[in-house]
Formats: C-alpha cells, sequence, structure tokens
C-alpha cells in the first residue's frame, strides 16, 4: 500500500514536471559580482651609477604586482529554449556589456633577479633592496616615490551561450543548473598616464574567454535567480614601454648622479574569478 502510494505521487510530479515545464523565450538580466583584479608590470633596465671614479651599469629585473578586490556588474539579455518531451534540457544566447572597478593596494615587489652596486672590498648593496624599500616607504603604491593609489576600471563586452539542466519543474518553477562559455573584449582604463615612459603607450582592448558556470531557479514563470562563477581565462596587457622613466628616475637616485632606463616594461591586469548574482526577468 505504501508502495503503491509513493509511486503515485513520484508519478504525479513527474506528469507535472511534464505539463508545466519551463518555457522558452526571450530574457533580461542583471549580475552584481565580485572578484579579483591582478596587476603585474614586468620591468626589465639597467641602473647606472657612479661609484667613487668608476660608473656602474647594474641590471634592474623584476616585478610589481598586486592583487585586489573588483566590484563588477553585467547586463545581459538573451533567447532561450528546451528539448525533449520532457524539456528538461535547454540552450541560451545572449549578449552582455559588465563593468568593473578597483583600486590596487597590498603592492608587492619583487626585484631579487637584479645586480647589486659594488662599492669594492666585498661591499655590495643590492639594487632590488632599494626599489623594494622605496615601494615601502611610500606607501606601497605602483607608482613608486609618489603615494598615490592606482585605479582601473574595466568594461566586458561580447556573446555568449549556456547549456540548461531543470532537476525540477513544477507548477510555475523550476530549479536547475547551467554551464557555458562567452567569447568577447575587455577595455581597460586605468590613471597614471603621466608617468609613462617616454617611448610608451597604452592598449584599451584584449580578446577574452570566459568559462561560467552555477544553479538557477525560476519562480511565478517570469522571476529568475542565479548564482554563479565566471572565470575569464585571458590576461590583457594595457602598457607597454621603453627609454627614460620618471618613476625609475628619482630624486635619490638623480642626487646620487645616477639613472634608470627602461629596456621594456609591460603592464598586464587579469580577473582570475567573479562570483555572482542575478536576477533574470522572463518574457
Amino acid at each position: 500500500m505504501r508502495k503503491s502510494l509513493f509511486a503515485s505521487l513520484i508519478a504525479g510530479m513527474l506528469c507535472a514536471s511534464a505539463v508545466f515545464a519551463e518555457k522558452g523565450g526571450g530574457y533580461l538580466g542583471i549580475d552584481i559580482g565580485h572578484g579579483n583584479a591582478k596587476f603585474d608590470q614586468n620591468i626589465d633596465a639597467i641602473m647606472t651609477v657612479p661609484v667613487d671614479a668608476d660608473t656602474q651599469r647594474i641590471p634592474l629585473n623584476g616585478n610589481i604586482y598586486a592583487s585586489n578586490s573588483m566590484a563588477n556588474i553585467t547586463i545581459k539579455g538573451g533567447y532561450k529554449t528546451f528539448f525533449g518531451e520532457s524539456r528538461r534540457f535547454g540552450v541560451r544566447g545572449y549578449v552582455y556589456f559588465g563593468y568593473g572597478y578597483s583600486s590596487m593596494q597590498n603592492i608587492n615587489y619583487d626585484f631579487s633577479g637584479s645586480g647589486a652596486i659594488d662599492y669594492g672590498s666585498g661591499f655590495t648593496i643590492p639594487v632590488g633592496q632599494i626599489i623594494e624599500q622605496l615601494g615601502e616607504m611610500n606607501g606601497g603604491s605602483i607608482f613608486t616615490g609618489t603615494g598615490k593609489t592606482y585605479y582601473n576600471h574595466v568594461f566586458d563586452y561580447g556573446v555568449g551561450g549556456d547549456l540548461l539542466f531543470n532537476f525540477i519543474d513544477a507548477t510555475e518553477h523550476s530549479f536547475g543548473i547551467y554551464g557555458g562559455v562567452a567569447l568577447g573584449a575587455e577595455t581597460w582604463v586605468a590613471n597614471g598616464k603621466e608617468y609613462k615612459p617616454s617611448e610608451g603607450s597604452e592598449s584599451y582592448f584584449g580578446f577574452q574567454t570566459t568559462i561560467n558556470a552555477g544553479i538557477r531557479g525560476v519562480f511565478n514563470e517570469h522571476h529568475g535567480i542565479e548564482f554563479g562563477v565566471k572565470f575569464p581565462l585571458l590576461d590583457t596587457q594595457i602598457f607597454k614601454g621603453s627609454g627614460y622613466s620618471s618613476l625609475m628616475n628619482n630624486d635619490i637616485l638623480v642626487n646620487m648622479g645616477g639613472s634608470v632606463s627602461l629596456n621594456n616594461t609591460t603592464t598586464t591586469m587579469k580577473r582570475p574569478y567573479i562570483i555572482h548574482a542575478s536576477y533574470v526577468y522572463n518574457f
């Protein structure tokens, strides 16, 4: 008797799922997210320093890097459709436009691969150690010697597609998972252009590929809630330069009669992940 009753309940739920399966159609959504932004500046330079009657040319190689939180918001819209008799499997395509903001704190310097100033008699001072100490003295600013905060804005846009699967399809609501990929681009806008080297150039644009996955629910047919994570896969190079740098040629070095010439410097940005919550309106 109990087994028959249980079987009847299961059959009833499956029938209801078939009758009240989630409908296809257009939709609009908004994502509110939080993630990380990673800054990495690679420096390849030569430091020239007078020592007694000698002039020493010392390799200066290293990285300035940081990883900080970034707030994100994305607007998207598209169309979804479902397949099969149960209509539990579906796909959706969409276009999206997003924005993120971050200010770089917790700056780290690593110039351990640089040379050293040789004062003779076995006494040397690693130039990497000098650069790292200057960074710490100035509040860990990326703009060494200024104490100014480095900030960046990112705009991302493109198209994407997801596979959908609903575990539950009941009267006017459903619950399931999704996963897919988006192809698009990023535009990064940052401050500090006044500090760029004499032969420096910005690059605001970079292609991006993003993998995303999460859980989703639809309530009263029209209202949806989603929780997910996005993984942008590509770095974006936003700056490249060489030549004279006002930041590298600070007052301390100039007063010593020294100078720094950049062979090459590159700056890249990346968002490793974005965790988000979304509201979706289904037409």
